[in-house]
């Protein structure tokens, strides 16, 4: 890596199979510019601090990646990894002392930022969240809603990002039941122009 120091971003989380897996990202300055770079998923069968720091530590060996030059490391607010005492961020500090910890709300912000720079990721959430105001905006559209899907839509929240999970996989579990919802909307001329306008958007 051209970069000589940079920061570690780990957190867990389980996939649609429900197997917990560890996303690894480091965070380095490079000719004037902050740079992010995804190195794995990690399947992870044991949660514990001694597990994930050799996991993490195996993966910037295999990456060419110098765990004496991290000065850095910023992980979720699960205790295995914030924790004092043998924990992922203490093992780590163990091996190169200088790699100082971030706690769980700069690590919060380091994604939300990440997602409001990406213009596909900006799109998608609008669309989540236009979709989402347009059916709560009144009781009857709600009605049509669940006439027609299996369940309801999720809001997105500016506080907690498991929401956007929530919201996402609501959407994908009831495709064409919303797509049918809309569609009612769109045909029918009892509906206001705007609010018909607005579902043949959507």
């Amino acid at each position: 890596m051209e970069a000589k120091t940079f920061g570690i971003i780990a957190a867990l989380t389980p996939d649609v199979s429900h197997v917990d897996q560890l996303s690894i990202i480091i965070r380095y300055y490079l000719h004037g510019q902050v740079y992010e770079r995804f190195l794995p998923f990690l399947p992870i069968l044991s949660h514990t601090g001694g597990l994930l720091s050799r996991e993490m530590l195996n993966v910037l060996s295999d990456n060419g990646i110098c765990i004496s030059n991290c000065r850095g490391q910023s992980y979720d607010n699960a205790s295995n990894m914030f924790g004092k005492y043998a924990k992922v961020q203490a093992r780590i500090k163990e091996v190169n002392p200088l790699a100082l910890y971030v706690p769980c709300n700069a690590h919060s912000l380091v994604g939300t930022n990440s997602v409001n720079i990406c213009i596909d990721a900006i799109t998608y959430f609008g669309f989540v969240a236009g979709l989402y105001a347009c059916f709560v905006a009144s009781t009857h559209r709600w009605e049509i809603l669940m006439n027609n899907s299996d369940s309801s839509l999720k809001s997105l929240s500016k506080t907690r990002w498991s929401c956007h999970v929530d919201a996402t996989s609501a959407i994908f579990r009831n495709c064409e039941g919303i797509y049918a919802a809309l569609s009612v909307f769109v045909e029918s001329n009892d509906e206001k122009p705007d609010a018909r306008f607005e579902a043949s958007v959507l």
